[in-house]
């Protein structure tokens, strides 16, 4: 099941990321006036090699779900993190919000 799942979750990105390479119109959603905005610092990746191919996944996944929490919310591009006050400020954003993934393989883990 747990591999269904992530084939699932691959395939819908792929196919999302192709119809946006090709532009295709998608629905974006516009952003609530009474709702604050959120400015969102790249994703820091403290990852095992194994995981390598997986982060693109991570990074479309975690982006739709800042959408669905927080809508209109923002994603920086690259920013030094000395711009990313700046940048956050200057968006007009009430909040800065700044991720980090890691994963650790534990010792008595089975390999994946």
């Amino acid at each position: 099941m747990t591999e269904y799942l992530d084939l699932a979750m691959k395939n819908y990105y792929d196919k999302r990321h192709q119809a946006q390479g090709d532009s295709v119109a998608l629905l974006q959603r516009g952003t609530p006036s009474f709702l604050p905005k959120a400015y969102i610092a790249p994703v820091k990746y403290s990852l095992p090699e194994k995981f390598g191919k997986e982060k693109w996944y991570m990074q479309q996944a975690l982006l739709d779900e800042y959408e669905r929490i927080l809508p209109g919310c923002q994603p920086a591009v690259q920013p030094t993190e000395s711009q990313l006050l700046e940048q956050a400020a200057a968006s007009g954003a009430r909040w800065l919000i700044l991720p980090e993934v890691t994963a650790y393989q534990l010792p008595n883990a089975k390999a994946m």
